[in-house]
This record gives C-alpha cells, sequence and structure tokens, in this order.
C-alpha cells in the first residue's frame, strides 16, 4: 500500500522511512485512544464535608501547684527565717508554735521581696517547712553539742525539771534511773528532737501558708 508524502505529496509505498522524491522521513507515529479512563482533578469542594473532630479538653493544673519554689533564693530565705524563729523562741511560751509560725510567715515575706513574686499556698508550705527545718537543725546542733561535751548538766537540768513539776514521785525515780545511764539519755535526747522537728516543721509551714493565702487574698482585692 502507499501513502502520501507529507511534505511533497508524492506516493510513498508504507515501510518506505524516506521519500524518493524529497528524502522527508516517512515514520508515522499513530496515537490510539486509551483504554485507561482520565484522571480527574478532584477539588476542595467535591470532597465530601467530614464534621471536624472536637476539640481535645486538657485539664488546666491549678496554679498553686503547677508553681515551684527558685530553692536559689528560697534555701537563704528559709534559712534567715530558721535562725529568727530561734530568736523568737526565746520569748516566754512562743517555743510552743508561736515562734516557727511567724519563722514560715518571715520566710514567704523574704522570699516575695527577693523574688517579687506572689508565692501560691502551696510554695509558702514549701517555704515554712524550710525555715522550720532549718531551725530544727541549728537547735539540734548546739543541743547535741551540749549533751556531747556536759552529758552531766543535761541530766541535772532534766532532774530539776522533773522534780520541779507536779509528777507521781514513782515515774520520776523511773526517768531518773533511765536518765542516768548513757543510752537512756541518749534515747531520751533522741525522743525530744524528734518531737522538737514536728512542732518546728509543722508549725513553720503552717505559718508560711498562712501568710501565702492572705498575700493571694489583699492582692485580689
Amino acid at each position: 500500500m502507499e501513502h502520501p508524502c507529507p511534505k511533497c505529496g508524492e506516493s510513498v509505498e508504507d515501510g518506505t522511512p524516506f521519500c524518493r522524491h524529497c528524502r522527508a522521513p516517512q515514520i508515522r507515529v499513530v496515537l490510539e485512544p486509551s483504554l485507561e479512563p482520565a484522571v480527574r482533578v478532584e477539588s476542595p469542594h467535591d470532597r465530601p464535608e467530614v464534621p471536624s473532630a472536637a476539640p481535645l479538653f486538657v485539664p488546666e493544673m491549678p496554679q498553686s501547684l503547677g508553681q515551684k519554689v527558685d530553692w536559689a533564693h528560697g534555701l537563704p530565705c528559709a534559712a534567715m527565717a530558721g535562725i529568727a524563729s530561734l530568736f523568737l523562741s526565746l520569748v516566754p511560751y512562743a517555743l510552743f508554735g508561736p515562734a516557727f509560725l511567724l519563722g514560715g510567715a518571715f520566710s514567704v515575706y523574704l522570699y516575695r521581696r527577693r523574688t517579687k513574686s506572689n508565692p501560691s499556698r502551696g510554695m509558702g508550705t514549701r517555704l515554712g517547712a524550710a525555715s522550720g527545718g532549718f531551725g530544727f537543725l541549728f537547735s539540734a546542733v548546739i543541743t547535741v553539742a551540749t549533751v556531747v561535751y556536759t552529758p552531766d548538766k543535761v541530766r541535772e537540768a532534766m532532774i530539776a525539771q522533773l522534780k520541779a513539776g507536779h509528777y507521781d514521785p514513782e515515774a520520776v525515780q523511773r526517768v531518773m534511773d533511765i536518765i542516768n545511764t548513757p543510752d537512756g539519755l541518749a534515747a531520751f535526747v533522741a525522743f525530744t528532737l524528734f518531737i522538737a522537728a514536728l512542732i518546728f516543721v509543722i508549725g513553720a509551714s503552717v505559718g508560711g501558708a498562712w501568710y501565702s493565702a492572705w498575700v493571694q487574698k489583699r492582692t485580689r482585692q
């Protein structure tokens, strides 16, 4: 079979690569229709509307629990407040609680002035407990040193206190027998320090929490 040359129009046999008249190439490319359907570009408007998911609820942490004490400033304030509580304990009857309440409040006051912030109640509790711990540490060092170097004077002071009180004579005698032994004196002093630690730490933490709550209430007004 023949077909016309696309350049000169002369007849050219099928399969001939070049026209014998004008030497034009005779390669023809036949495009057959594709059997695959054309890919349709999907527009955003054609997409079905999917209901958006509900926003996830994340509970917020209360401010009193989320704040942390800057101990670089908190420890010096607690130490100074612990020393102040020891001096306040020299006031009659202040040793049984008021001195350490004021010491805890004073530690929060110093921390507030140094950091220019309003500590939360939890921060005040931790600052107060730290001040009570420092106060107990200072007093415990003095007490232990006194017991180690002058045990006889400590026994005499304890016995004098027991005799001055209106206690059962038999109970006083049993306590005196315990104190007169080195192990008994050490156990008695250890028990006394344990009770003192509870009074120091608990009293100071309550004072710090109370002062922090009072400051926050005053700043909201």
